[in-house]
């Protein structure tokens, strides 16, 4: 069963008088503050103490397989639960778990990276509940024309906190170490659940309880019967896969374990994404909402193409061309700088495209479908990237990635750009006059 609730004048007031977008607004600028500090230094703590590539990405396959399996056992519920519960139920667990590990690393508890890795699981299944559940509760609290604003708002505040999260992730981890690493993230995440805990979708009017179709297999069928949202979500796994064998993958060895730099020849590539995540998330204040969301998110997708192809080109001229790792790093800082504002462009349209074209009782399914997928496809990158970057040389890895990219423009080209047929124009006119 799952409840409807009466659309009320907070629903309707705009984005800056809405009280239950800035309860989540806030929660998610302190959660992120110590997520980010934990994400820059964790990864480069498994990889000071083990130098291994797959030591690393094993962190992040067991919480990505453990989240995908949780979505796909409770993915089903969260259409069904209060999506503010869960939201601040999960940030509970993790923050509570995180100021475990601090514990664990005080009194020097044995089987140190067990610990570690089982974090991955609670954390990662909390995140894979979260996520969805925190996306899928914006058209409870805002109507469908804000929802542009909303998430790109949403979208600034995310950037802007990744990049105070890498420099004090840096600057925390290096001069003080882990320890403090926890419990900054710890702490976070139980001031953002205090937070979430007073959001009220809809003012919490209940009107009735409605029967809900039952399960992911209906999320499926509904899925399966739209299928532009289909191939958006199907975009976004492949991009997924490219996207995350790169950047946490085949740039933290490259120039940890082949050019023996520093943390912070990382952290300038990732500030320089996030700031450019922050600059694309402001200019997607100015997308149409409805109209154009397709055709500027295929767009959008033709300008990155340059970007990953030109990737393989600057590893290959590292040592010639390019005579020392500073170069390096400026230009990948540049390549990745473009490659943040564009990004940032795609996930606020992927957003209203599925807070706007999806039945809000599938919503959280499609969320949870999605949040699956990427699971999955990240996974995937993250595993075939480790194996690939330790048994290639880094010039052939990129260009691996630089070819399947070109695949998926081609797929993005042909799908929403290509003007349609006679007969498929025919086609969409006849489905729409059965609708009617």
């Amino acid at each position: 069963m799952s409840y409807n609730y009466e659309v009320n004048s907070n629903k309707k007031a705009d984005v800056r008088f809405n009280h239950n977008f800035w309860l989540l607004f806030w929660g998610k600028i302190v959660s992120q503050l110590g997520e980010g500090i934990f994400n820059i230094a964790l990864p480069w703590y498994i990889l000071n103490a083990t130098a291994s590539a797959t030591a690393m990405s094993t962190y992040y396959i067991i919480g990505n397989i453990t989240c995908g399996l949780a979505l796909f056992l409770f993915g089903k519920m969260i259409d069904r639960w209060k999506k503010e519960k869960i939201m601040y139920v999960t940030d509970y667990i993790r923050g509570i778990y995180i100021l475990f590990l601090l514990f664990m690393v005080l009194v020097d508890l044995p089987y140190k990276f067990l610990w570690i890795y089982l974090g991955a699981v609670i954390t990662y299944i909390c995140s894979g509940l979260f996520n969805p559940a925190s996306m899928s509760i914006l058209p409870s609290i805002l109507e469908g024309e804000k929802l542009t604003k909303a998430n790109s708002l949403l979208a600034v505040v995310d950037n802007t906190i990744a990049i105070l999260g890498l420099a004090v992730g840096v600057a925390v981890y290096e001069a003080l170490g882990i320890h403090l690493v926890f419990l900054i993230t710890g702490v976070s995440y139980i001031i953002s659940a205090i937070t979430e805990m007073f959001i009220h979708p809809s003012g919490m009017v209940k009107l009735e309880k409605v029967q809900q179709k039952s399960g992911t297999r209906a999320g499926i069928q509904y899925l399966l019967q739209n299928k532009k949202i289909l191939f958006i979500i199907v975009f976004a796994l492949v991009w997924n896969y490219i996207y995350i064998s790169i950047y946490s993958i085949y740039i933290p060895y490259m120039f940890n374990v082949v050019f023996k730099t520093t943390l912070a020849a990382v952290a300038a590539i990732q500030t320089a994404m996030s700031v450019g995540l922050l600059i694309g998330a402001a200019l997607a204040l100015k997308f149409n909402i409805k109209e154009k969301l397709y055709r500027n998110l295929t767009k959008v997708v033709i300008i990155q193409f340059p970007v990953f192809s030109l990737l393989p080109f600057i590893v290959l001229l590292h040592g010639t061309v390019l005579p020392s790792s500073f170069f390096l790093v400026g230009f990948f800082a540049a390549l990745f700088f473009i490659l943040g504002i564009t990004v940032a462009m795609v996930n606020v349209n992927i957003s209203v495209i599925l807070q706007t074209e999806t039945k809000n009782e599938f919503l959280g399914r499609i969320y949870s479908l999605k949040s699956l997928g990427s699971m999955i496809s990240m996974s995937a990158g993250m595993f075939l990237g480790g194996i690939i970057i330790e048994n290639m040389p880094v010039v052939i890895a990129f260009f691996i990635n630089s070819i399947l990219f070109a695949g998926l423009t081609v797929f993005m080209v042909n799908v929403f750009l290509r003007k349609p047929s006679d007969a498929e124009q025919q086609d969409s006119l006849n489905l729409q006059n059965a609708k009617v």
